[in-house]
């Protein structure tokens, strides 16, 4: 099935829907009342704030289908051409954090806000290629305090390094080995092989969308993918 833009397809279909999303909170409220907050504004968000535009041949069923390990030629065959194609390279991130580390592990994605990290980026050469993070105001959870604050900038980072030490890692290309005898193993470890992302949904309006995303390597098969709600 075919999907055309999200608004276009809102008149039609939504009395229904917010009966069906007003009915599911309800249910959750009753069954699960601390998860109900949560749950309803997840299913409410998904259906009404989105503002999201597939590429003309797109399927959610067979998006859901492609494995890692497919080819590109089967991809483009199941979805047809994409939106459009932005090319990168293959990179190492290593992450030092006081937070937790599946989603970033999973996909190198922006590590848990929430916490201090201090993410490392190496190029495919294995060489220091860049590295940012923040600072947090954390409580004994680790979780930000009802007055915690964020902090960016010179030194502002897990690790404490300074502008001026980025620049000088960068300059002299330190290793994995040398970044490891300085600051200790990483406690997350993310590698990208992709050297392309084939994108099949994106925002018109620049704003909350589901994100459709395929990566593919230097062999030509899919790497990664990204099926997320991304919200601006």
């Amino acid at each position: 099935m075919k999907y055309a833009n999200s608004k276009n397809r809102r008149g039609s279909v939504a009395r229904p829907l917010v009966i069906l999303v007003v009915a599911v909170i309800a249910i959750t409220a009753v069954i699960h009342p601390s998860k109900m907050l949560g749950h309803g504004f997840m299913l409410f968000a998904n259906q009404f704030l989105t503002d999201t535009e597939y590429a003309p041949g797109y399927s959610e069923k067979h998006f859901s289908g492609i494995l890692i390990g497919d080819d590109e030629n089967q991809v483009l065959k199941k979805l047809g051409e994409p939106l459009n194609v932005s090319e990168t390279t293959p990179y190492t991130s290593w992450l030092y954090t006081t937070g937790p580390v599946e989603t970033f592990r999973e996909n190198g994605d922006w590590p848990d806000s929430r916490y201090s990290f201090t993410a490392i980026r190496f190029d495919e050469n294995g060489k220091f290629a860049d590295a940012f993070g923040q600072v947090t105001d954390e409580v004994k959870s680790g979780l930000l305090s009802s007055s915690g604050t964020v902090s960016f900038g010179d030194g502002e980072n897990c690790l404490s390094l300074s502008n001026a030490k980025i620049a000088e890692l960068k300059k002299t290309g330190a290793t994995p080995s040398q970044i490891r005898t300085q600051f200790g193993e990483p406690d997350a470890v993310f590698e990208s092989r992709a050297i392309k992302w084939l994108r099949y949904s994106h925002s018109p309006g620049s704003t909350h969308y589901q994100l459709r995303m395929i990566a593919i390597d230097r062999d030509g098969k899919v790497c990664q993918k990204r099926n997320e709600f991304y919200w601006d």
